[in-house]
């Protein structure tokens, strides 16, 4: 079961069970889109400087990365989990759940 949290940009999932998780949900169509890569600014997310782009994470399976952002295509409803690559002082580097696509934030 989830609880939903909604922001102006993005909202927080609650995971009700053994442990609450927050996962957050953005707007797949805040990010410019080319060749599989999807950037934008964290400030275009809504978030304030010293704010990161993901939550605790939630396993993908007991072997896998942990899912720390989902975003959503406003199209289609569609959910999309990421996985954080990179960490850095510019930013944060994630990669689709399924290797597809990449998402980068820059820190703004």
């Amino acid at each position: 079961m989830h609880v939903l949290v909604k922001f102006d940009h993005s909202e927080l999932r609650y995971n009700i069970g053994m442990k609450a998780l927050l996962i957050p949900t953005f707007d797949a169509s805040l990010f410019t889109w080319r060749n599989g890569v999807g950037s934008c600014e964290a400030s275009t997310l809504g978030l304030k400087p010293g704010e990161v782009p993901y939550g605790d994470g939630d396993y993908i399976d007991e072997f896998g990365p942990s899912v720390v952002m989902m975003l959503r295509n406003p199209k289609k409803g569609t959910e999309c989990k990421f996985y954080l690559t990179e960490s850095s002082c510019s930013g944060w580097k994630f990669e689709s759940a399924d290797r597809k696509i990449k998402a980068i934030v820059w820190d703004t």
